[in-house]
C-alpha cells in the first residue's frame, strides 16, 4: 500500500468513525502523539481501547520506522475484529499484538514494559485503576 493509499484509508476510517459514533482521536491530536512519539523514540506502545484501530495504526506507522512494537486492548468483539481488519488492511499487524480483554483483567498479567501508553476511549465510562 503507496503512503497515499494508506492516508486516504485513514481518512476514510476517520470519517467512518464520525458517522458512527466511534471516539477517536482527532487528526490534529493523532499528529500531535506521532510528533511526541517520533520525538522520544517510543518503541513499545500499550494502547487501551483500541475502538476500530484509527489510533492505534497513526501510531504503528510512526513506530515502524524503527522496529517498534505495539499491544492494544479492546473490550467489545465489534470493534475488535474490526481493528483487526483495519491493522491487515494498511499492513501494520505485524508489528500489533492485539487482545480483546477487558483491560482491568489483562493489565496485570502484561510482562512488557511500556515507554508510551495511550487511554483511548470513554474514559469517563470506564475506571480502570
Amino acid at each position: 500500500m503507496t503512503e497515499e493509499e494508506i492516508q486516504n484509508f485513514l481518512i476514510s476510517l476517520k470519517r467512518y468513525g464520525e458517522e458512527n459514533n466511534i471516539p477517536n482521536i482527532s487528526l490534529k491530536n493523532a499528529k500531535y502523539l506521532r510528533n511526541l512519539i517520533s520525538k522520544n523514540k517510543s518503541h513499545k506502545i500499550l494502547e487501551i481501547w483500541s475502538a476500530n484501530g484509527y489510533s492505534t495504526i497513526q501510531f504503528a506507522l510512526e513506530i515502524k520506522k524503527y522496529n517498534g512494537k505495539i499491544t492494544s486492548i479492546e473490550f467489545s468483539q465489534l470493534a475488535y475484529e474490526e481493528a483487526q481488519d483495519n491493522f491487515e488492511a494498511v499492513w501494520v499487524s505485524d508489528i500489533i499484538t492485539h487482545y480483546f480483554w477487558d483491560a482491568r483483567e489483562i493489565l496485570p498479567l502484561l510482562e512488557e514494559s511500556y515507554d508510551f501508553i495511550f487511554i483511548d476511549g470513554l474514559k469517563k465510562n470506564h475506571s480502570i485503576f
